[in-house]
């Protein structure tokens, strides 16, 4: 009876501390230039700097675009600090009071966009039409 009414307490108490912990995930994303269009896992996000919240560690696939550059296509890893280990996480999203922030940054440097020179383009599309046509009917 004794043992029940420790765990209930125990319990009791748990849960009311629940209603303090918060663990607040944000990315944040820069480039080199500044305003290029970003997208975060196929999602369009904004301009760069841009910082969103997330839920899930892992890679992100992060696209940018800017006028003038060159589209970036990358990756971004975000890996878990030790407070987020199971069963580390439990405590600070439910025990442990106060908001706890867990921000990651990136940053890319892009590069800038070579000139398309129309002529060498223009024989580029002949050859590839003139192959595309040599085993046709």
């Amino acid at each position: 009876m004794k043992r029940a009414i420790l765990m209930t307490g125990l319990l009791a108490t748990a849960a009311l501390g629940g209603c303090y912990g918060q663990v607040q995930r944000t990315i944040t994303i820069d480039s080199e230039p500044s305003g290029a269009l970003c997208w975060l896992n196929d999602n369009e996000i904004g301009r760069t700097p841009v910082t969103v919240p997330f839920t899930w560690y892992g890679t992100y696939a992060v696209r940018l675009e800017h006028p003038g550059y060159e589209a970036l296509v990358t990756e971004a890893k975000v890996r878990a600090p030790v407070s987020q280990w199971i069963p580390l996480d439990l405590a600070f999203e439910t025990v442990v009071p106060g908001v706890h922030y867990d921000t990651h940054e990136f940053h890319f440097a892009m590069q800038e966009a070579k000139p398309i020179d129309p002529e060498a383009l223009r024989r580029r599309a002949e050859s590839l039409r003139r192959d595309a046509t040599v085993g046709g009917p």
